[in-house]
């Protein structure tokens, strides 16, 4: 029987959000044979102090990252003598370089948009697995069952309104999924609506993604997967500077066919990132924002 653990809960306020990096710890250490619930707390005011409640096997760079607006949770329990580390990401807003967009958190306003994106012919044109029906319970159940998966971390590309009181624009999905702690590496995945293909606003969103991969979740490899005759996702990958790592023969299956597509894959390393691609991107941004 566990005789008493902590629970320490630390929130990260985004800069942009506060004007400055702001960090807030309190921990709590509750009794669990007290019945009135007696806890002590206590408050840290700096990323310095909060880290000392960190143990060194959760493989958390100190000073935490003040990008990204988290909750983490620290079990500590006595009876079993050992700690257990459980971080959970919230609400992480990240704007792009220029500021014309955002990558924000899924929510369920954007179902709907999310179920229209997913089956327009001009998304299903290189994903061909995509079914050719796909509804907002569809998208809903999908937000949800993602929700709690820590393999993977979802956007939603949103064009912030020129009114103030306004919302924002859905335009798109990205992210990245198949996160593997062990080698740091994950695959990127990117969907934007065709009204606004050729507007620079993939490569933008790309490079937000990829700056959150490799300089604040300290990953170490980016993969791509395409489809072999999307040409102009192949191109943008070869200008970006990623490797053309190997074709996947009959990959992903075809149901209007009943075939098999071809998918090439393709690498990012994060010393490439910060040599090359990041660059490269940030240039193209800089001639189209």
């Amino acid at each position: 029987m566990i005789s008493s653990f902590f629970i320490g809960v630390t929130i990260i306020w985004p800069a942009e959000l506060s004007g400055r990096s702001e960090m807030i710890c309190l921990c709590l250490k509750a009794d669990a044979s007290k019945s009135n619930g007696e806890s002590d707390v206590a408050v840290y005011d700096s990323v310095n102090d909060a880290a000392e409640l960190l143990p060194p096997s959760c493989g958390l760079d100190r000073p935490l990252p003040a990008s990204a607006c988290s909750i983490f949770l620290l079990f500590c329990s006595s009876f079993l003598g050992e700690l257990i580390w459980i971080e959970m990401f919230l609400e992480v807003t990240l704007p792009s370089k220029s500021g014309r967009l955002t990558l924000v958190p899924p929510s369920e306003v954007d179902d709907v948009y999310v179920a229209a994106l997913r089956c327009r012919p001009e998304t299903r044109r290189y994903l061909r697995y995509l079914p050719e029906f796909f509804s907002v319970t569809d998208a809903r159940d999908r937000r949800l069952s993602r929700e709690l998966d820590s393999t993977l971390v979802d956007f939603h590309i949103h064009l912030p309104s020129t009114q103030a009181d306004a919302p924002s624009s859905f335009i798109g999905t990205t992210g990245i999924f198949k996160i593997e702690e062990v080698n740091k590496s994950c695959e990127v995945g990117i969907l934007i609506s065709s009204d606004y293909f050729r507007g620079g606003f993939a490569t933008e969103a790309l490079h937000r993604v990829l700056l959150y991969v490799f300089e604040e979740r300290n990953l170490h490899r980016a993969e791509f997967v395409t489809s072999a005759d999307n040409l102009a996702m192949r191109g943008w990958l070869d200008k970006a500077g990623a490797t053309l790592e190997g074709t996947k023969r009959g990959a992903w299956a075809d149901p209007t066919t009943g075939g098999y597509d071809d998918a090439c894959v393709y690498g990012i390393l994060q010393e490439e990132w910060m040599a090359s691609v990041k660059g490269r991107l940030e240039a193209r941004i800089n001639r189209t924002s």
